[in-house]
C-alpha cells in the first residue's frame, strides 16, 4: 500500500510539472512574439521557430501562398497581419533597396503583394520564351525583357541573361554592383551601357515608386508591360502587338480550354437551348 501511494504521488508531481511547463510556454509565447526574437505559435506543428526562419520561409511564398497564410489558424492569421513582418519579408526577398520606399503605415503587405506574381511554374510552351522561366518573379521577368529586347534571341544570348540573373538575383545586387563588370557580362547582347543604365533606373523605381503598371517605370516598354500581364498574372485576354506574345497567347488559350472560337460556340449553343421555339 505504501509503495502504491508513493507511485501515485510521483505521478501527480510529474503531471503537475508538465502542466506548469505548458503554462510557461503559453505565457511566454506572446512576449516572444512581440519582441520579434522568437515566435511561438500554439496549436500548430511549428511550435517554436526563430523569426528569421519564418521571414525567410515567407519570402519564398507566392501570392496565393501568402493569401492562404490567413486560413491556417488564428495564430498564423495574427502573425501574417503584422505589418512589420511584411517589411522584413520585402527586405529578405529584394534587399535593402525596399527601405527607401515611401510606404505608408500599415501598407507593407500591399507593397509586397503588388510586386509578387500570382503564377506558379507550369508547363512551358513549345516556344520556351524566357518570360516563362521567370513568370514567378516579376522583377526578374522584367529584367530579362530589358536584356532580350532589340536582340535576335538564341540560346547563347539566353544563357547570358540567365548567368546575369544568377550573379545579380536582387535589385540591391544590381545597385551595388560594378557597372563595368555588368557591362562586360552582357556584352554579347549589345547596347550594354544603355541596358545597364535602364536596369539601374528600373530597379530603383520598381521598388521605390508607387506605380500602377510596370510601364510607369524607366526602361519598361509595351513588351515588358504586356509580359507582366500575360506571364505573371495569366491575363490571357490581354491585347498585345508583339507577334511572339500573340502566338503564346493562342497556345495558352488552347491549353486552358478558353479558345475564342470554342467560347463562341458555347455561347451560341446555350442561346439556342434557352430560346423559345418560333411559332
Amino acid at each position: 500500500m505504501k509503495q502504491e501511494s508513493r507511485n501515485k504521488k510521483r505521478k501527480q508531481k510529474s503531471n503537475q510539472s508538465i502542466r506548469c511547463r505548458r503554462k510557461s510556454v503559453k505565457s511566454t509565447s506572446s512576449a516572444l512574439f512581440m519582441s520579434g526574437e522568437w515566435t511561438v505559435i500554439s496549436g500548430c506543428p511549428i511550435t517554436i521557430l526563430p523569426s528569421e526562419i519564418l521571414i525567410y520561409l515567407f519570402s519564398l511564398f507566392h501570392l496565393e501562398d501568402m493569401s492562404n497564410l490567413f486560413l491556417v489558424c488564428k495564430s498564423w492569421a495574427q502573425f501574417a497581419s503584422d505589418d512589420s513582418l511584411w517589411k522584413k519579408v520585402a527586405i529578405q526577398r529584394w534587399g535593402s533597396i525596399v527601405e527607401e520606399a515611401a510606404v505608408e503605415r500599415h501598407s507593407w503587405r500591399k507593397y509586397v503583394i503588388k510586386r509578387l506574381s500570382s503564377r506558379v511554374l507550369g508547363v512551358f510552351s513549345p516556344m520556351n520564351l524566357i518570360q516563362e522561366q521567370y513568370c514567378t518573379d516579376p522583377w526578374r521577368l522584367l529584367v530579362s525583357v530589358i536584356l532580350i529586347q532589340r536582340t535576335k534571341g538564341g540560346e547563347k544570348l539566353l544563357d547570358v541573361i540567365r548567368r546575369f540573373l544568377e550573379l545579380y538575383p536582387t535589385p540591391t545586387k544590381i545597385l551595388e554592383g560594378n557597372k563595368e563588370e555588368m557591362q562586360t557580362l552582357i556584352q554579347p547582347l549589345g547596347l550594354q551601357g544603355q541596358r545597364i543604365q535602364y536596369l539601374i533606373s528600373f530597379s530603383q523605381e520598381f521598388f521605390v515608386l508607387d506605380w500602377t503598371e510596370p510601364i510607369d517605370c524607366c526602361g519598361i516598354g509595351r513588351l515588358g508591360n504586356d509580359s507582366w500581364h500575360i506571364f505573371c498574372h495569366c491575363h490571357h485576354q490581354h491585347p498585345t502587338a508583339d507577334k511572339q506574345l500573340r502566338t503564346y497567347l493562342l497556345w495558352a488559350r488552347r491549353q486552358s480550354g478558353v479558345h475564342a472560337s470554342t467560347m463562341a460556340l458555347r455561347v451560341c449553343s446555350s442561346t439556342l437551348a434557352t430560346s423559345s421555339p418560333v411559332a
